[in-house]
């Protein structure tokens, strides 16, 4: 009897019924729920939902299997879909405290049952062909999807491998992909535990067997985001790089993005911390050509090389000129590399002047030394020498914890700094630099007052005054204004805000910025203030990891108050069928230009991480 049963309600459960199975119809808007799923009644449409009562029987299609029940069919709270909803099997949610839905049809309407009645249908022992975990609700009018699931996802080729079959067994199965190529992980994220928080990316994952290969890499190509990490789990990539797979839920509020934009840069503060005083490793190799790498004070560089099949050493110059034959930091180098009274690093050499890998130094906070390979002619035309710069020590207790810092270096190239009225402007710098301020713009020093050549030195200035500032290191009796304003483009400009300014009218709270970290790849010194210059060219430039200049410099590259939402009607020129999809599928693709002549990181905004999120 108990499998005459099971089959009977298994037919049942897979019989078609108008309006209950399947997908909605097509074109349906989210404004049109109202004929599909009812409450109350509606013009030319059913009656209200079942309503229950302790007279009601089940209906002859149920009896056979609920036939001995001990309760009536509950009251639906919800019902639908379609024009005749007011039945016992049509219940979406229950009225009455104690009930819930066993589903009957595939769009997750069903019977509503109380305690008793679930107990006893749990010792028939059937099942249905439909579940809460694998019905699909119709996804525009469904009252409680949960996070941001979309119904219509299913397996490329199959339609019934949907996101309730991903379910299942998400730990396989979070990692197929639709028809168009959009993994389950980004749209069954309910399955795949995407509605967790916070939204962030784990500091610590990286690829199994390559620690390089972080979230960062993972963030330039969707299918990276399936990787296996090296955890004894075996986690993939979108377990632990949430924000950069696009696997958590839907956009966060304007709070909450702005608390993780502030807590990652946090965390990137005490990331720094932690690497002082730890070993700092360069790749020491043909082609440095001069690069600059900026460590943390007290940390230590270490130079490695395979010793096994390439021949180099490491010395340490005795200035800059023996580097690169300038006296000042400003002209373009001559690949001088002077080795005379260099210093020798590392261990014994060989007949060819090469030492082990591993060759290790550590410099004063704030100082920076030069090195080059002292092998054959590694350095000057193999370009292997480089600069290793020491952050300044961070000395907290200085009395200017509200001063406005500004970072005094190469390229500012006169760059107007605004600061509130009130306000003291301090400049840090490290390596030999200065600061004057002059009469005008430019680099003009007759009349010019001194500052001062230590880093930490600050100016005050009256509301709404403006003054020039200028670095006069390199000026010489024969030629006053040549210095490091003229040659290096040393030179800003700082604007106090006017005291009437009420400092409400501003646009409100934001989670965009420009990175103070990133640079165009191998040259620090072109940073956002350098993308500012020319943001249309610029913008698509690419620093360290490939990252763009507008995912690290949003606010020069016009992200502010651009809301996080792509633009369904952009596609490529000439291909409509490459879309916002398509652009999020690999980083690199949000450099394509549309048909409308847009580039697709302006209108592919949330895909290409190109937005604000406290835009309304």
């Amino acid at each position: 009897m108990t499998l005459l049963r099971i089959v009977a309600f298994v037919a049942l459960a897979t019989r078609s019924v108008l309006g209950k199975g399947g997908l909605p119809p097509d074109g349906l808007r989210k404004e049109d729920c109202d004929r599909w799923m009812q409450t109350t009644p509606f013009p030319g449409g059913a009656t209200q939902c079942f309503t229950g009562g302790v007279e009601v029987a089940w209906p002859a299609s149920l009896s056979d299997v609920f036939g001995n029940a001990p309760s009536p069919p509950g009251a639906c709270a919800t019902c639908g879909y379609g024009a005749f909803s007011n039945s016992q099997m049509d219940c979406i949610t229950c009225e009455d405290e104690g009930f819930e839905v066993v589903v009957l049809y595939e769009s997750c309407t069903g019977v509503c049952v109380d305690a008793a009645t679930r107990d006893y249908l749990a010792n028939l022992r059937f099942e249905s062909t439909w579940t809460a975990a694998t019905c699909r609700p119709w996804y525009e009018c469904d009252q409680e999807a949960p996070c941001d699931t979309d119904f219509r996802f299913h397996k490329k080729n199959d339609e019934y491998k949907h996101c309730g079959w991903v379910e299942e067994l998400p730990a396989e199965r979070c990692n197929v992909k639709d028809a168009d190529q959009v993994y389950a992980f980004e749209r069954c994220r309910a399955a795949c535990g995407g509605c967790r928080e916070p939204c962030v990316d784990d500091d610590d994952w990286h690829k199994d067997g390559d620690e390089k290969k972080t979230c960062a890499w993972a963030s330039r190509f969707i299918n990276r985001c399936a990787v296996i990490g090296a955890g004894a789990d075996g986690d993939r990539a979108h377990n632990n790089c949430r924000a950069a797979c696009g696997a958590c839920d839907v956009a966060p509020t304007c709070a909450a993005a702005t608390g993780r934009r502030l807590d990652a840069a946090a965390a990137t503060g005490r990331r720094l911390a932690e690497e002082a005083g730890k070993v700092i490793t360069i790749d020491w190799k043909l082609g440095l050509d001069g690069r600059v790498q900026t460590v943390p004070a007290g940390a230590t560089v270490e130079f490695v090389w395979n010793d096994a099949t390439q021949r180099h050493s490491v010395n340490q110059f005795k200035d800059k000129y023996a580097y690169d034959g300038n006296q000042q930091d400003y002209f373009p180098a001559k690949k001088t590399c002077d080795f005379t009274d260099s210093i020798k690093l590392g261990g014994p050499r060989n007949n060819f002047g090469a030492s082990a890998s591993g060759v290790r130094v550590t410099g004063e906070p704030g100082e920076t030394l030069y090195f080059g390979c002292p092998v054959g002619l590694h350095c000057r035309s193999g370009g292997q020498r480089m600069a290793v710069e020491w952050q300044a020590a961070d000395n907290t207790d200085d009395g200017d914890d509200d001063a406005v810092v500004i970072d005094w270096k190469f390229g500012l190239k006169g760059k107007v700094f605004d600061v509130p009225a009130g306000a003291t402007v301090k400049f840090v710098w490290t390596g030999p630099h200065a600061v004057s301020e002059l009469l005008a713009p430019g680099c003009d020093f007759e009349g010019a007052t001194y500052i001062g050549d230590q880093s930490g030195v600050t100016i005050t200035g009256e509301p709404g005054e403006i003054k020039y500032v200028a670095c006069p290191i390199g000026r010489t009796a024969a030629n006053p204004a040549l210095s490091h304003c003229l040659g290096g483009q040393q030179r800003a400009a700082v604007r106090w805000a006017d005291a009437t300014d009420d400092p409400d009218d501003d646009d409100g709270p934001t989670t965009v910025s420009d990175s103070e970290s990133w640079f165009k790849n191998e040259q620090p010194s072109r940073t956002c203030a350098w993308v500012a210059e020319l943001p249309e060219q610029r913008c698509l430039t690419k620093g360290e990891g490939a990252i763009y200049a507008f995912e690290q410099c949003q606010l020069t590259c016009g992200a502010k108050d651009v809301k996080c939402a792509d633009d369904a009607a952009w596609f490529k020129d000439g291909q409509p069928d490459k879309d916002c999809v398509w652009v999020s599928r690999f980083r690199n693709r949000c450099a394509a230009l549309g048909a409308d002549s847009a580039l697709a990181y302006k209108k592919c905004a949330r895909s290409c991480n190109a937005c604000d999120y406290c835009a309304v």
